[in-house]
């Protein structure tokens, strides 16, 4: 038994294009940030997010897990498979795995879960191998693409993504779902001032943002769901006529327009 079950949006449901191709039946699970891959995730936490995820498949699915944004962490594979025991079958996919492994590990997969790290090595790395092409394939033919942080924002268009140094860059994501996506938005101020000036500068598109302990439910580019474990929210930032110059705290900056998302939002922009 799962406590929460899809909510159907008021909507009907829209075909993404994506230049120029229409995309049936992408079914994306994103979450901003914690979970149980992450050591600040307390241990006696509800699997909130966990719970809804499998709900949205059939009981015991297929789900794999893809570690490579933090190099096959061994701690976070060990929480994978922790999470899921006896409830689903589970598998992960190796990062020294080769394109073949990877057509097979998808496979019969029901749900893919992507963890968090670093996702410029991530997606260099899928690109690199063909994995990209695997896991879009998949996705394509309604396998569930779930993830956090990284794991979730790899399937947008235009991502802004934090680098060594504390310093943030942009990169194009996966673009199965248009605009641009902030993880951890108020959880990481930083991050947040970062996304909003890039957005206010016409360097994003307009986008989600979504906290930690948050996940949005999105199927074929319309959200149909919000899960919130916490206090936290998903969000709606967009650069339109809206946007407007606006002293932050400190009294200098630029903000743009921040609504919260609301289910039934088609996201194109």
């Amino acid at each position: 038994f799962y406590p929460h079950q899809v909510k159907q949006a008021e909507k009907g449901f829209l075909k993404m294009v994506r230049t120029g191709a229409f995309i049936d039946s992408v079914h994306i699970f994103a979450v901003g940030g914690g979970g149980f891959t992450h050591e600040q995730t307390p241990k006696n936490e509800d699997h909130i997010l966990e719970d809804y995820l499998l709900a949205l498949t059939l009981p015991h699915p297929n789900i794999g897990y893809i570690g490579h944004a933090s190099n096959d962490d061994p701690d976070r594979i060990k929480a994978f498979y922790a999470c899921f025991k006896g409830i689903a079958k589970t598998s992960h996919l190796p990062i020294m795995a080769d394109l073949k492994a990877a057509e097979a590990f998808v496979d019969g997969l029901d749900v893919l879960y992507v963890g968090g790290g670093s996702t410029l090595k991530m997606l260099s790395h899928w690109r690199q191998t063909g994995i990209d092409k695997v896991l879009l394939n998949a996705g394509q033919r309604g396998m569930i693409l779930s993830g956090v942080s990284a794991g979730a924002i790899c399937w947008f268009d235009k991502l802004l993504l934090s680098t060594q140094d504390d310093d943030y860059i942009l990169a194009d994501g996966l673009g199965l779902v248009g605009g641009s996506i902030c993880p951890h938005y108020r959880n990481e101020p930083h991050r947040k001032a970062a996304y909003e000036a890039q957005i206010v500068a016409g360097n994003l598109p307009s986008g989600l943002a979504i906290d930690d302990g948050v996940g949005v439910y999105i199927k074929d580019a319309v959200v149909l769901d919000i899960i919130r474990a916490g206090i936290g929210n998903a969000y709606l930032v967009t650069s339109d006529k809206t946007c407007h110059e606006q002293k932050n705290a400190s009294g200098q900056g630029m903000a743009c327009n921040v609504s919260i998302l609301e289910i039934g939002y088609e996201l194109v922009f």
